[in-house]
């Protein structure tokens, strides 16, 4: 009996021991979403010493974004449709040079001491990618995965010394999925077979061409020119992502601060001034976003505009105040096409 137990023991261990495709460490920890909101649940809200407003996560349309590793199309499962928290975000440059190497990949957590981060939902996987996570070791998490690193709160400073490994075990990122309308939106199906032509299927640009595409990478480089004075760094995951809301009033500064499309929300502790990124991608698609398009006209938070070769975002700057911010400095070009992807070259 012993003898079985440890050859049962032996074989869980060599399970588990998956090939590494890489491991980091001295991560930082920050949050970009919240599906728990939609059960009740606001683990990041101010009522529970979190840095947000209530429903902060739903109400700026961040759970309503598609993630990176999907398509851009209407048939794309959100966050929310995905439901799950186990989605996490990394290097923005490392996932999109090779969707099929990285998308979907079960990634491991540790925190400083060694402990391994767990939730109850299951492992947690790669499926989106972080514009502030390419200049820095940071790992994007839902509040869920969040509060767990912190140990069930979402309150002071972001969890820092955190041990990331990215196993080769691909894995849906939600159980509750089961297909999706579109090759091109990954479904939790496709995501099992991390096959490189539905990775590659993923990476459309809603009618923009080959070589637009390029030009508008120029945006990516290191857009920092956005500044909150809040209590959060508000980042962008993808600009494919959609912000549902980010043409209505939004009275939450902490948790609104939109570039492009998704915030990724950093808590922090002090008010002093954080920047805010967006990601390299091959287009940028505003309209898609549901997010206006204006011609350096009226700041409405959310809105775009090209003023001469400034490439700008209405955004918050306080509380209560929004102004334009200017985002990239095209080198020749600052225009929109008639499906409203942004051309910055």
């Amino acid at each position: 009996m012993f003898a079985a137990t440890a050859l049962l023991t032996v074989l869980a261990g060599i399970a588990r021991a998956q090939t590494v495709l890489y491991e980091g460490s001295a991560f930082k920890a920050t949050v970009y979403y919240d599906i728990d909101e939609y059960n009740g649940v606001d683990v990041c809200a101010a009522s529970n010493g979190g840095p947000f407003q209530s429903n902060w996560a739903i109400d700026t349309g961040i759970n309503t974004g598609v993630t990176y590793c999907q398509g851009s199309d209407t048939t794309a499962w959100t966050l929310k449709d995905l439901n799950s928290n186990r989605i996490v975000a990394m290097n923005y440059t490392m996932v999109s040079g090779d969707k099929s190497k990285w998308c979907g990949k079960e990634v491991q957590i540790f925190d400083a001491s060694g402990n391994e981060i767990t939730i109850d939902e299951g492992p947690f996987v790669l499926f989106d990618g972080c514009a502030a996570c390419m200049s820095e070791n940071i790992i994007d998490l839902s509040a869920k995965a969040f509060a767990a690193v912190k140990g069930g709160t979402c309150s002071g400073n972001n969890p820092t010394g955190l041990t990331v490994k990215i196993l080769d075990s691909t894995i849906s990122p939600s159980g509750s999925v089961a297909s999706s309308g579109s090759v091109a939106s990954t479904s939790a199906a496709a995501v099992e077979s991390s096959s490189s032509s539905s990775a590659a299927a993923v990476e459309t640009a809603a009618a923009t061409a080959t070589d637009a595409a390029t030009a508008a990478a120029t945006v990516t480089a290191s857009i920092a020119g956005n500044q909150l004075i809040a209590e959060v760094n508000s980042s962008v995951v993808s600009v494919e992502q959609a912000t549902a809301a980010a043409t209505a009033a939004v009275t939450d500064a902490a948790a609104v601060e939109s570039v492009a499309s998704v915030a990724v929300v950093e808590s922090v502790t002090s008010a002093a001034p954080v920047e805010a990124s967006t990601s390299a991608t091959t287009t940028l698609p505003v309209s898609n976003a549901a997010v206006p398009v204006t011609t350096e006209g009226a700041c409405t938070f959310g809105a775009w505009q090209c003023s001469g070769l400034a490439l700008q975002v209405c955004a918050y700057q306080d509380s209560t105040t929004v102004a334009w911010e200017t985002v990239a400095t095209c080198d020749s070009e600052c225009s929109f096409t008639s499906t409203g992807s942004v051309l910055c070259q």
